[in-house]
């Protein structure tokens, strides 16, 4: 919500500046690289494996449901006939007007700008990009598969290791590895060295367990030979509640 707002104000002034090559990179940009390759490549897992009327599930169809009721608006101007089949096709909703040329012009809601998490996540998405390579690698070497497959250990300086430690609950999600963990001492032999982040590195190795065939995260402690115990428990617990 917060690359969202910026959005907002970027695409605000272009149009108020007639810098229509503005709007289109930076709707494209924003379509690109922080939905499809990052917010949404990270969310998959909550929308298909979490409970249909879960917190964390319904927060994300919230703000994809406020992303596009905002990005819409923000081309209608210029994909006219896009923008009004898209409206179209949005959940009905008493605040908004059936046309998407009937609507309120998007601006900046301020309540979503934080310059902390704003900086927090610019850093998160350069360790992201550096444990990619670090999995790349660890494919073309036949260690790994799929992401999934893999278990991923930071090594990193007193900054950055005090720096992830905020984060570690949801670093496997963001990376979309099985595990994560953040590594002690020196770093061990074959992890390989962080370019966009000075002071990290990083190791990959197969995840140990086994592969849940509903969330393909591997856990330790799903026991295919006991009834009951062949998914892992964040399934297994999702499946008892429904």
């Amino acid at each position: 919500l917060m690359r969202l707002q910026q959005l907002v104000e970027k695409v605000n002034s272009a149009y108020n500046n007639y810098e229509f090559h503005v709007f289109y990179h930076a709707v494209h940009n924003f379509c690109v690289l922080d939905m499809s390759s990052f917010y949404l490549d990270i969310l998959k897992d909550r929308l298909y494996t979490s409970k249909a009327e879960s917190v964390e599930r319904r927060a994300a169809q919230t703000v994809m449901y406020k992303i596009i009721r905002t990005l819409v608006r923000l081309i209608a101007p210029v994909i006219s006939h896009t923008a009004e089949e898209i409206w179209k096709y949005l959940p009905e909703d008493r605040n908004y007007p059936e046309s998407v040329f009937l609507s309120a012009w998007p601006e900046v809601e301020k309540k979503y700008l934080n310059e902390q998490l704003n900086v927090d996540w610019e850093l998160i998405r350069q360790v992201r990009k550096d444990v990619a390579k670090a999995l790349e690698i660890a494919r073309q070497n036949k260690i790994i598969g799929h992401s999934l497959d893999a278990s991923v250990k930071l090594y990193g300086d007193e900054k950055i290791s005090a720096f992830l430690r905020r984060y570690a609950g949801d670093l496997a999600n963001i990376f979309i590895v099985s595990k994560v963990e953040l590594g002690a001492g020196p770093a061990v032999e074959g992890s390989v060295r962080a370019e966009e982040v000075e002071g990290l590195q990083i190791y990959v190795e197969q995840a140990k367990g086994v592969k849940c065939p509903r969330c393909w995260i591997y856990s330790e402690e799903i026991r295919p030979e006991q009834e009951g115990a062949d998914i892992c428990p964040r399934c297994s617990a999702v499946l008892a509640e429904q």
